[in-house]
């Protein structure tokens, strides 16, 4: 059963798919949520295919990436089991499974297909858009979405110190919404340089 914090945390992801698959501004976002509490390593998935005009008219010439985004709600959400490290370390499991991660692909391409035939991604159903996505890119991708983090508390650049590796981005919102453009995507060095006030406010 869901804590507060977890009804709070799937509120949210609710709100992420809302506003990039079927809200009137879907259209312009560059990201759609293929699948969410994906059995492993339970988080959404996503794939970014960037709403400039010949990138969704050739997919073939431009690869959609997927990506694996891990909202963390609160800051009590960061550390221990299930937090930035442990999703991780999860995250590296999954890359390092080629099988799975193959098996994974492939139900990804299946399920992103089968939304788009049945109209759940509106401004990408095939009646609209019949330009087929049988690929992804061979680079699978890991994000972390935060909700309401207190800047005044050290535990998350804390938990960011403590990350293996630095190949991870950190998605921000878009003027409070959560529309998801590649604009909104950083890597680790640009979100600390660009956001250190907000991760740490000394």
């Amino acid at each position: 059963m869901l804590g507060p914090t977890g009804k709070e945390e799937r509120e949210f992801q609710q709100l992420v798919v809302r506003d990039n698959n079927y809200s009137s501004l879907a259209n312009g976002t560059d990201f759609f949520i293929i699948d969410i509490e994906y059995a492993y390593p339970k988080d959404l998935v996503a794939v970014e295919w960037r709403s400039e005009g010949p990138k969704k008219k050739y997919p073939e010439k431009y690869l959609p990436n997927l990506f694996i985004i891990e909202m963390k709600y609160g800051d009590k959400s960061l550390k221990g089991k299930s937090g930035l490290k442990d999703h991780q370390r999860q995250f590296h499991h999954l890359l390092s499974n080629e099988p799975y991660l193959e098996q994974s692909k492939q139900e990804m391409i299946h399920l992103f297909d089968q939304k788009r035939e049945l109209g759940l991604i509106p401004y990408l159903a095939k009646s609209e858009n019949k330009n087929a996505v049988t690929k992804f890119d061979d680079e699978i991708q890991l994000a972390f979405l935060i909700a309401n983090h207190d800047p005044a508390r050290e535990l998350f650049i804390k938990e960011m110190e403590l990350l293996e590796s630095l190949e991870v981005n950190f998605i921000v919102s878009n003027f409070m919404g959560y529309g998801i453009c590649h604009q909104s995507v950083y890597s680790y060095a640009q979100f600390q340089q660009r956001f250190m006030r907000q991760i740490h406010e000394v």
